[in-house]
């Protein structure tokens, strides 16, 4: 009698479910600014960014400001995971995309600021290669747990602040926000629960004229644009852009003054009243007597 082979699902299922319960626990997921790139421990819940967009002699300067919450999150399987600890406690790297001739560069973290160097590395983004920051950092010892599943730290705030000027092209302007940079790192993967969203809002002085922004905004009557966004396992929604132009100035129309003339209108007035009250000072003289 032939012996029935064991069916390749029945091995495979099992295998295939302990590699992705692997991938779940193991690795916390973005898919944003700023990059990590010697962990992946770190997770970023959202991205917080305020842009100020006002006039200079040559065009436009964007002040920009981003806030970012993260959370250290690794998990093992009965302790299996030994060196997660030594991992949440080393030192951490970061790599952030700014526009070229960024100016004002700053980077706060745990409330102060912290050394930022330019990194060999570029980010390709729709506008050409952007240069990229990059900085180091320790997550303080008090700040992290360690239990029997792997390791978790309270949240801390990163704060990066930048100004630069927008580039002007065929009369056009292009502000670009490198937006989901996390496909920069092949480390990123999706965990399915965790959300990563996006809230940007710029604001532009009022007499320029908005051509076009992605992902799509809301724009209200004072130029103000706001995007939101939330995306499960992960934000990848690409470059943020905002293209505009200056509104062109109207032409004065046939029927207005200048106010030269309301000017010239004034003079003549005054001197109108001027002679008039000559006369009739001259006219109250009193009479000359003579004996």
């Amino acid at each position: 009698m032939e012996e029935k082979g064991i069916s390749s699902t029945v091995v495979l299922f099992p295998l295939l479910f302990c590699v992705v319960l692997l991938t779940v626990l193991l690795v916390p997921s973005a898919r944003s600014n700023p990059i990590p790139v010697n962990t992946n421990l770190l997770w970023l819940q959202s991205e917080n960014i305020t842009i100020d967009v006002s006039p200079n002699n040559n065009g436009y300067t964007a002040e920009v400001r981003g806030v970012y919450p993260f959370q250290l999150s690794g998990h093992g399987i009965n302790n299996l995971f030994e060196n997660l600890r030594e991992e949440a406690l080393g030192e951490m790297a970061m790599m952030f995309p700014v526009p070229p001739n960024s100016e004002n560069i700053s980077v706060k973290i745990f409330g102060g600021n912290i050394e930022w160097e330019w990194a060999d590395n570029e980010y390709a983004t729709e506008l050409g290669n952007f240069p990229m920051l990059k900085w180091t950092f320790r997550i303080p010892e008090n700040m992290i747990t360690t239990t029997e599943w792997g390791v978790i730290s309270d949240y801390f705030t990163l704060v990066v602040e930048y100004a630069h000027p927008i580039p002007l092209e065929n009369g056009r302007y292009f502000l670009l926000y490198a937006l989901g940079t996390g496909r920069y790192m092949g480390t990123y993967n999706v965990v399915p629960w965790k959300t990563v969203s996006a809230y940007i809002e710029t604001k532009l002085p009022k007499e320029v004229e908005i051509i076009g922004v992605k992902p799509e905004p809301e724009i209200d009557e004072n130029n103000n644009i706001v995007i939101t966004t939330c995306e499960v396992g992960g934000l990848d929604t690409g470059d943020y852009v905002v293209e505009f132009t200056q509104a062109p100035v109207p032409p004065a129309s046939s029927g207005d003054v200048s106010p030269m003339v309301y000017v010239g209108i004034a003079v003549v007035i005054v001197v109108i009243i001027g002679i008039a009250a000559a006369l009739y000072m001259r006219r109250r003289r009193p009479t000359e007597f003579r004996w």
